[in-house]
């Protein structure tokens, strides 16, 4: 499976303190995370967990957290090259 040109960019944190990450409409945080949103485990508890906002072919496509999930090793490839690229492009 090849790869597409991809960039990522960690934009911020997750704070967890409950072992889950929630993704919920802000306008809905006093309601019930488990009816307007979007709830899993985060595998290794309590801790901050790197957002990266991903970019395929100029287009952002979405958002990542690392759950150390199926997909981890691909975006830590991707993650890898981009390192390398904006280290030789410091130089």
């Amino acid at each position: 499976m090849k790869i597409p040109r991809a960039k990522i960019k960690t934009i911020g944190e997750v704070a967890v303190d409950s072992g889950q990450i929630c993704v919920i409409d802000p306008c809905r945080s006093g309601e019930d995370p488990h009816l307007n949103g979007v709830v899993v485990g985060t595998n290794y508890g309590d801790g901050l967990y790197p957002v990266e906002e991903v970019w395929v072919n100029g287009e952002r496509e979405g958002l990542f957290i690392s759950l150390q999930g199926p997909y981890a090793d691909v975006f830590k490839t991707i993650r890898k090259k981009e390192t390398k690229k904006n280290e030789n492009n410091k130089k």
